[in-house]
């Protein structure tokens, strides 16, 4: 019987051990971005499971830069999702059909709801990043998914 060291990374898998990545900082990072360069003001989240250590990660670094950066954010406009593509799709319908009105930015939690959310968007006309900013980690996803 050969006994191998595993562990997982970012999510629990069975009994191992679970080491997780820094999310808190990058997404500290990309909220200020969107504060300093871009101007905006108004946010949606749109965030993960709750159940997630990703989730509050991420969400703590959302929050702390909200926080650094004196921004008025009311925590009802953080919207579920489920990290993937129709998590995306799901918020960008209630934009559409005027449910929610538009923010500066929508920071997803995850590149593929970023991807749902900005290919409904654009294909009801609206206009990503005129009329709204949304952010994704990795640019490739994105570039090889909006259609």
């Amino acid at each position: 019987d050969i006994k191998k060291p595993v562990i997982s990374i970012d999510a629990p898998f069975g009994d191992f051990p679970v080491v997780y990545t820094d999310d808190k900082t990058p997404f500290y990072h990309i909220t200020e971005h969107l504060i300093k360069e871009h101007n905006c003001k108004s946010f949606d989240v749109l965030s993960g499971p709750d159940d997630s250590m990703l989730t509050q990660m991420r969400l703590d670094g959302i929050f702390q830069a909200f926080k650094d950066y004196k921004i008025d954010f009311n925590r009802d406009r953080v919207f579920k999702g489920d990290y993937w593509y129709s998590g995306g799709e799901k918020l960008a319908k209630r934009y559409i059909s005027g449910e929610l009105e538009l923010p500066d930015a929508v920071i997803s939690l995850s590149d593929h709801m970023a991807v749902g959310l900005v290919n409904h968007l654009i294909k009801n006309e609206i206009e990503v990043p005129e009329d709204v900013k949304n952010v994704m980690e990795n640019k490739k996803i994105l570039v090889k998914n909006l259609k």
